[in-house]
């Protein structure tokens, strides 16, 4: 069962970071090819994705946390299919992270105009205006770790639950 389950484990971790840079990519299609000076990343758009990684990263974690218990559980009940809902489980729970975490980016583009004003993205990456990006970015960051015990919530009502028998 452990090998099973650490198996599962790294490979939802490694399908959910790739899901996650796939979605930084989508993201950020519209500045792909202005985003480089000689070949090199300019400092605004690296800012830019490494803040929204590591806040993907941490909502990935929780999604983690929670589908390692969630494997327990159906080990403990569904011991013939526990592999299929595993994997079904485990992609489940990915989708929602995934869907969580563009939620808040969207959400926040629109409070960051209350912030700092109406601003062009792409103008942003193209002067390379860096603070711009890190304060938007920070934001994100400290929203995501703010709301990731309502996400656990969230999370927990999909996960199945053990059936204790009551006696009275």
């Amino acid at each position: 069962m452990n090998t099973s389950k650490t198996v599962i484990l790294t490979i939802a971790i490694l399908i959910a970071l790739v899901i996650l840079i796939m979605t930084i990519q989508l993201l950020s299609r519209k500045t792909k090819n202005k985003n480089s000076e000689d070949g090199k990343l300019k400092l605004s758009y690296g800012i830019w994705f490494i803040t929204f990684f590591l806040s993907g990263s941490l909502v990935m974690s929780k999604v983690v946390f929670v589908l390692n218990e969630s494997i327990d559980n159906i080990y403990k009940t569904i011991p013939t299919k526990s592999l299929f809902e595993s994997f079904k489980m485990g992609s489940l729970f990915i989708g929602l992270g995934i869907v969580w975490l563009l939620l808040w980016y969207f959400i926040l583009n629109i409070l960051s105009v209350l912030i700092m004003g109406k601003r062009n993205y792409v103008k942003e990456i193209e002067t390379n205006n860096y603070s711009y990006f890190l304060v938007k970015g920070i934001i994100l960051i400290g929203f995501t770790i703010c709301l990731l015990p309502v996400f656990e919530i969230i999370l927990r009502e999909f996960m199945p639950n053990i059936q204790i028998p009551f006696y009275h």
